[in-house]
This record gives structure tokens, C-alpha cells and sequence, in this order.
């Protein structure tokens, strides 16, 4: 190996002068290689955690995109803290308006039959309409007894 490099100085001018500079750049590349290989890796990272991030930036912006609007949000918020409508019962209804309860009872439907009058029937529908928790009249019979009109519903829960 040292002869092959001894070879060198018995070359000629030009091609010493070649070799030299072609070593000299080779170093140089060399060196700045070794020396800026850590800032070009830490670089390349950063660029890396940049795209990284501009990613997730723009899946988050979808995602607020898709929310619905502000107003629409806070109608919301006030529709879940409004309070709820008290429970009550088809009879506790019925005993509020003074409509006579011949029978009730309970099961899946409920039946109840009644006794009342006339006007009070529309009365009954939109107060079962107005339950919470939801009833609804499934079937009923509608007959007359003497004055009165005598009523049974069956009645189905929401719940």
C-alpha cells in the first residue's frame, strides 16, 4: 500500500496537481459531511414533526368543521339543563279535572274506564297527550249510561 502511494509524487505535474485538488475537495466534502450530517438529521426531523403536525392541525379543522354552529350548540345546552316535566299518572291527570274513575287497572296496556261528560273527552286525549312519560290511548270504547257517557281506554306507557 505505501508504494501505491509514493506512486503518486513520481507522477507527473498535472496529474499531482489533480490528484490534490481531488483529494482536497474529497476531505472537504468529507468533513462537511461529518460535520453537518447531526444539524441535517435534526432538520429533517423537525420537518418531519412539522408535516406531522400540520397533519393533525388539519383533521382537528374537519372535525370542528363538522360540528354544528354555535347557536345550534347553545340551543342545546339549554334544552338539556331545562327542567323536566313533573311524572304523573293518567289517574293523578284524570283526579285533577274531576272526571270520575269508575275502574282502573294497571298492566301492559293499562285499562281504565270512566264516567264523564261529553266535553270532558276532548279534554282527556289532550291531557293523556300531555303525559310525561309518554302514554297513548290504543283502543277505547265509548258508551252511554243513563247521564253519563261511560269510557274505557286502554292505555299504552312510552317508557
Amino acid at each position: 500500500m505505501p508504494e501505491f502511494i509514493l506512486s503518486f509524487l513520481y507522477r507527473p505535474r498535472s496529474q499531482q496537481w489533480l490528484l490534490f485538488v481531488l483529494l482536497g475537495m474529497g476531505s472537504l466534502v468529507a468533513e462537511v459531511a461529518v460535520l453537518d450530517f447531526p444539524a441535517w438529521r435534526l432538520w429533517q426531523r423537525s420537518e418531519v414533526r412539522y408535516l406531522q403536525q400540520t397533519t393533525a392541525l388539519k383533521q382537528q379543522r374537519k372535525k370542528l368543521a363538522s360540528l354544528p354552529p354555535l347557536a345550534q350548540l347553545r340551543e342545546w345546552c339549554h334544552e338539556a339543563t331545562m327542567p323536566e316535566a313533573p311524572r304523573i299518572t293518567p289517574v293523578a291527570l284524570l283526579t285533577r279535572q274531576n272526571v270520575r274513575i269508575r275502574h282502573w287497572k294497571n298492566g301492559s296496556p293499562a285499562q281504565i274506564q270512566l264516567w264523564l261528560n261529553w266535553p270532558e273527552v276532548k279534554d282527556i286525549f289532550g291531557g293523556i297527550a300531555s303525559l310525561y312519560p309518554a302514554w297513548s290511548a290504543g283502543d277505547f270504547t265509548l258508551g252511554r249510561q243513563n247521564d253519563v257517557l261511560e269510557m274505557t281506554l286502554w292505555l299504552h306507557t312510552g317508557d
